[in-house]
Parts: C-alpha cells; sequence; structure tokens
C-alpha cells in the first residue's frame, strides 16, 4: 500500500489461511487495516530465502500469492529507519487486539501471525520478527483439515470508525487492555488463543479451553469464589453469559444442559489424562465457541465492574474490594436469576452477534 506525501512505516501481519472478500482495504480498528498485499508489496516487504522458496514451490510466475494481512501504517518523516524497531513493537501491541477481535467476532482458523512472521518496513528498510512457523506453508496451505476464517469488507468496513464489528470488537479488546486488564480475564484470552496453535493435538487443544472456561466461570464443581457462595452449575452461569450474547432461552438452555453434561465428561476425560482423538473434535470446537462468547461478554463486564461495584455490589453480597474475576461468576448467577442491574453489567449495545 502507497503512502501519500510524508514517508509511511508500514507492519505487515500475515494471517495464513484467512481470506478476505475484497480487493479494496477493510478497517480492522485504530489504525489496523486488513488486505490483501500487491505481489510487487509482498515482494518487497518479504524478500528472503523463505520467500523464493515460495515462488518455487508455487508454480506461478509472478511469485506465490500473498496472504491476506493486517497492516498497521504510521508517518515517519526522514527518521523512519531509527524508529522502525520501536514501530514494530508498538504495532504489535496494536494487532494483538484486532487478532483477538477477529477470534472473538466468529469462528475460524488463521495462523496467528506472531507465530509466523511479522515484518515492518521502510522506504526499503525491512525489520522482522521470525516465529516458529515462518517456513510454514511453503507449498500452501493446508485448508482441508482447517475450519479456515472468512473475513468481509462488511464486516470490517471499508471506512475507519464507522461502527462495523470487527471494529467494535477491537476497541473493547483495546479498551479492556488500557484500563481494564485482571488476571481471570488474561488468563482466559491466553489459554482462548492457544487454543487456535497450529499442530496441537486434540486433548491439548480441550485442556487449553476448560483453563479459559474456569477461568471466567470458575470450577465444574466450585461451591465458592472468593468469601461468596455460588450455587448453581458452571452451564447455567454459562446460559446466563450466552443470554446476553443474545442466545435464545432455548439455547441458553441447551447449551448449558450440555456443558454440564457432555462438556463434564469431555472435562473429566482431560482431567485424568485419557486420550482425546479427532472423533471429539466436533465437541471442541463447541467449546471453543462458547468461550468466544463467554469471554466477549467477560471484557464487557470488566469494563463495567470497577465503575459501578460500589453501588452494585452490596446487593449481589459482594464488597467493593471484590476482584473483577472473582465477581463475574456471581453476576451470572444473579443473571440466572433474572436479576436486571446485574445483566445491564454484560450490556454493550455496539456489539452485534455475527450473522
Amino acid at each position: 500500500m502507497s503512502g501519500i506525501g510524508e514517508p509511511l512505516m508500514l507492519c505487515y501481519f500475515p494471517l495464513w489461511a484467512a481470506t478476505f472478500d475484497s480487493e479494496e482495504v477493510g478497517f480492522v480498528g485504530g489504525r489496523t487495516m486488513v488486505y490483501l498485499p500487491l505481489q510487487d508489496e509482498w515482494r518487497q516487504i518479504h524478500k528472503s530465502d523463505v520467500w523464493k522458496e515460495r515462488w518455487r514451490s508455487s508454480g506461478n510466475f509472478e511469485g506465490p500469492t500473498p496472504p491476506l494481512c493486517l497492516v498497521i501504517g504510521q508517518s515517519a518523516g526522514e527518521e523512519g529507519a531509527a524508529l522502525l524497531q520501536g514501530f514494530l513493537n508498538e504495532a504489535v501491541v496494536e494487532a494483538v487486539d484486532a487478532i483477538l477481535a477477529l477470534r472473538l467476532w466468529k469462528a475460524g482458523w488463521f495462523l496467528d501471525p506472531r507465530s509466523a512472521e511479522v515484518v515492518a518496513t521502510y522506504q526499503g528498510m525491512n525489520v522482522r520478527q521470525k516465529g516458529p512457523y515462518r517456513q510454514a506453508f511453503l507449498g500452501g496451505v493446508p485448508t482441508q483439515d482447517l475450519s479456515t476464517y472468512g473475513l468481509t469488507l462488511a464486516e470490517t468496513g471499508d471506512k475507519p470508525e464507522v461502527g462495523a464489528p470487527v471494529q467494535q470488537l477491537s476497541r473493547l479488546a483495546t479498551e479492556y487492555r488500557m484500563g481494564a486488564a485482571n488476571s481471570s480475564a488474561d488468563l482466559a484470552i491466553e489459554n482462548f488463543h492457544r487454543s487456535y496453535g497450529y499442530q496441537i493435538a486434540p486433548g491439548h487443544r480441550a485442556v487449553f479451553l476448560f483453563t479459559a472456561l474456569e477461568a471466567m466461570l470458575a470450577g465444574f464443581g466450585a461451591r465458592r469464589v472468593g468469601s461468596a457462595r455460588i450455587q448453581d452449575s458452571v452451564g447455567e452461569r454459562a446460559g446466563a453469559a450466552l443470554r446476553s450474547d443474545g442466545a435464545t432461552e432455548a439455547e441458553a438452555v441447551q447449551v448449558g444442559r450440555w456443558l454440564d453434561a457432555s462438556g463434564r465428561r469431555l472435562r473429566n476425560a482431560v482431567a485424568h489424562g485419557q486420550g482425546i482423538g479427532r472423533e471429539r473434535e466436533e465437541e471442541i470446537a463447541r467449546l471453543q465457541d462458547l468461550i468466544r462468547r463467554v469471554l466477549k461478554r467477560f471484557l464487557v463486564f470488566s469494563l463495567a465492574w470497577p465503575a459501578t461495584k460500589e453501588v452494585v455490589g452490596p446487593a449481589l453480597g459482594v464488597g467493593e474490594a471484590c476482584p473483577t474475576g472473582t465477581a463475574y461468576p456471581i453476576v451470572l448467577e444473579a443473571i440466572a436469576r433474572g436479576d436486571q442491574t446485574a445483566a445491564a453489567l454484560l450490556q454493550d449495545s455496539r456489539l452485534r452477534p455475527p450473522t
């Protein structure tokens, strides 16, 4: 992408296995864009032995097909070369928010760019941050075993700050990171991302997902969180989060019952070291989708709770010192009982469910 006027520093984050329905530029949030680089553009920022190997494998005279990329730009003046490494470090933080937004929006797999390669460039000078899978996909992306991520221009918006759904989720991720981060949500986010790991066994994926789930909802057999008692099952708490995310009553009940029965059996199999094969992949995908929705509402709650706990906390039986992670399952139980004040803590009218 060419800059106009002042020279630009650009940082590229390839989303291997993701697709885009447009040749235009989409806007993910803040200054993060998403688009398919031109052949010459990709050649310039990716010039390396890896690019040459991909070229030989592609059979395409013009070179390998560029992957969909997140791209972050910044004006640099004449000092871009000296600023490039610092810019890359800042861009990585912003891209992490965008990656989380994409995964919170809907299901589908793409390789985390940090696991492949991140490249910052300025007037022909490149700075790289290499990951363990930099040389993956030399012969193409093996999509036959992957539920690939299909992104559309409508989901990102063709202008910055127009309220497209991915933009809203990106802003949620950034606001959480900058002002509401807490250890429980951080643990859930970390393990949610790990569940998208490349070439990991189903059992390991399940471990990451159950770690994320219990960081948010407390354990399957938990009766207390902190000093407060909880009475509902983990499935009932999950159902309350789903209602806040737009699920129908029937869906919330059905998913909650599945989690309390089949989900518990899967968790016990993982906990006792039983083999988890590919025949359980459908259950694991269902668990990942549930965590996506519960986590989205947890981030909304993380923003709301510090500002409201002094007023809402006493009515829920928790003190104003109650941490955000401890309060979340308590609030979910209140929502399950029909408490509208508690339900308001998980609402953000800007967030739209996937269609």
